[in-house]
């Protein structure tokens, strides 16, 4: 049990591929990862990885997705790992709405609070970029 003036650090999936196996059961939009800590005030929040590892994601199964065959399968996973590493850098200095928006996960960090924030309050902070 976290202690009355505690504090939480948590990073959780949004935009990913399926990484636990069977085992996968959860993803959390950064609203929805807020509202997950309603009973903390936040510190800091955010994109904890970015649109571009999202895209380098996206394009490295899409090439192991071509091929049928294992050794086809392979050469695709190896000519993504090539050709995405620029992608992922990119998150250093992508910002606004749509990198919010199409983060590959999220973060929080904040300190533990008596009553929780109402939903009114937590959907009057999203700062992504699909219109209201």
């Amino acid at each position: 049990m976290l202690q009355p003036n505690g504090y939480v650090y948590a990073i959780t999936p949004f935009l990913q591929p399926v990484h636990m196996g069977a085992y996968d059961f959860t993803r959390f939009t950064p609203l929805g990862h807020r509202r997950l800590f309603r009973r903390f005030d936040a510190i800091e929040a955010g994109p904890a990885l970015g649109v571009g590892t999202v895209a380098a994601w996206i394009l490295c199964s899409f090439l192991e997705s071509i091929p049928t065959g294992r050794y086809g399968r392979n050469l695709g996973r190896a000519l993504g790992l090539l050709f995405t590493p620029g992608l992922r850098k990119l998150d250093r200095w992508l910002s606004g709405p749509a990198h919010i928006d199409a983060a590959g996960g999220v973060f929080f960090f904040g300190s533990r609070r008596e009553e929780p924030i109402p939903d009114r309050l937590i959907l009057k902070e999203y700062r992504g970029g699909f219109a209201r």
